[in-house]
């Protein structure tokens, strides 16, 4: 469809060459300077139009043609200048000085491939009434020729014109019927039908001039020329015209190739792309896997507390001390993310012992019932210097891995002094059991968890709740992965 739209534009556009007039041979026009109309693209794929002035390889074109989205122009490397013949230059030198830029005007030097040059109108500019062409890219259709005339002056460096121009056209040369340059497309007014614009042919000398770039003013068409091929023979005409079709089918076989090869790329690329993106997707869930947390938790360690006094008016006592082995066996909740620790539901265990003044202090404080009138001769009640031991178990939560809510029971043995005389001491074993309630939190560094604790040791023994405070570092090992 696109290319039978092509075609279509192209034939209607010849319709418009073939119309002519006394003044003017637009076809003698065409094909006396079209091989010097260059395409010139860059790297954001724009196109734009330039022509080429002298044998040296210098081009003529707008500023804004070669601008990139910054404002500055392209680098000559990026920028490739195409011919009629399918041939191909690139681009040595760029000339953009400020003064040129204000009037939207650049040169290029091409490296190679100059196959003709375009003269330009040698003295003044044209007149108005003076008919015209361009010969541009207008919308991509490559070097479409369209017709008009030169309608005014109102501007110091411009020419205005009603030759229809549209984007692709800039930087392409006005051309009068001798086949010289009398001005440059640049822009359209907007708004206004059939207006735009063009620099004038006296500006573009000067600039020239200025940088010492040589340019030719002979005419390539004579008054003879128009005189003798004033109409232009319908085999002529059949001719130039499928000269133009052939091009464009070769041009656009070209780019169909071009467009297939860019997509089997594109399509490798992808292809290639997705393959990545699996592999990464399959290593990222391995290690998802890996490192989510495991169901099943044994956990060892100890630990060393202080007694802190009665529940109803604690105080701590440095004196007071307690030491202890710490185990843990604990069961995680299901859990689905590296983030999300999870619940555990634990079974803690303590196993320790504290000092004298921690047993006679907690006996006091808690006012333990050691049925004290089954010693008929205690006359000290105090606890001994020695090992008294404590065991504690209870069952509760870790939640999210940071706090810990557990309650379970406890029981310690306590040796009682007996001052018989003042000479003979008797030493009595008693133990005592209780119920525990201890809130603390979880800090986690790796495999190693830090825990500060609060107990309260009630009922059982004790008429009084008393209160100790506990930290333990225990290792944690885990097993039974988490289920994705």
């Amino acid at each position: 469809m696109m290319k039978a739209a092509n075609l279509f534009l192209l034939i209607m556009s010849f319709l418009t060459i073939a119309i002519q007039s006394q003044n003017m041979n637009a076809v003698m026009v065409y094909e006396k300077c079209v091989n010097a109309v260059v395409l010139i693209e860059t790297p954001a794929g724009a196109l734009g139009t330039g022509f080429i002035v002298n044998n040296e390889g210098w081009v003529v074109t707008n500023y804004h043609v070669i601008e990139d989205e910054d404002g500055n122009s392209y680098k000559p490397s990026d920028l490739t200048v195409k011919f009629l013949n399918g041939n191909t230059a690139k681009v040595s030198q760029i000339i953009d000085e400020p003064n040129n830029q204000g009037i939207d005007i650049s040169l290029l030097k091409l490296n190679s491939g100059v196959v003709s040059y375009i003269p330009l109108l040698e003295n003044g500019n044209a007149k108005i009434g003076e008919d015209i062409v361009a010969i541009g890219h207008p919308k991509g259709l490559n070097w479409t020729q369209t017709k008009g005339s030169v309608t005014n002056f109102t501007f110091e460096n411009f020419v205005q014109i009603d030759v229809a121009v549209n984007p692709g056209n800039s930087g392409g040369p006005l051309i009068n019927s001798g086949g010289q340059v009398i001005g440059v497309v640049t822009a359209g007014m907007d708004k206004m039908q059939n207006t735009n614009v063009g620099v004038k042919i006296s500006v573009i000398r000067n600039i020239l001039k200025n940088f010492k770039i040589t340019y030719s003013t002979k005419p390539v068409i004579s008054e003879d020329d128009l005189l003798t091929t004033s109409i232009t023979s319908g085999e002529e005409q059949q001719k130039i015209t499928e000269m133009r079709l052939s091009y464009l089918k070769k041009q656009q076989d070209r780019e169909d190739e071009f467009l297939s090869l860019k997509y089997e790329k594109e399509k490798l690329a992808l292809q290639r792309q997705n393959e990545l993106e699996e592999a990464e997707q399959q290593r990222l869930l391995e290690e998802y896997n890996r490192d989510l947390p495991k169901r099943l938790i044994v956990a060892f360690g100890g630990g060393a507390g202080v007694y802190t006094g009665p529940f109803d008016g604690m105080q701590k006592s440095e004196k007071a001390l307690s030491w202890s082995s710490n185990f843990m066996v604990g069961l995680r909740f299901e859990t689905s993310s590296i983030m999300d620790r999870g619940h555990i539901f634990g079974i803690f265990m303590n196993i320790g012992g504290a000092n004298k003044d921690y047993r006679t202090q907690q006996a006091i404080d808690g006012e333990v019932d050691f049925d004290l009138k089954s010693i008929p001769n205690l006359t000290n009640f105090s606890a001994p210097d020695g090992f008294n031991s404590t065991f504690e178990m209870e069952a509760g939560f870790i939640l999210e891995e940071w706090l810990r809510i557990s309650g379970g029971f406890g029981s310690q043995t306590f040796e009682l002094e007996n001052k018989i005389s003042t000479t003979k001491t008797e030493t009595i074993e008693k133990s005592f059991s209780y119920y525990t309630g201890t809130i603390g939190l979880v800090m986690r560094f790796g495999p190693v968890h830090i825990s500060p604790t609060f107990t309260t040791m009630m009922g059982g023994d004790f008429i009084k709740a008393n209160t100790k405070a506990n930290v333990t570092m225990t290792f944690w090992l885990d097993f039974l992965k988490s289920r994705f």
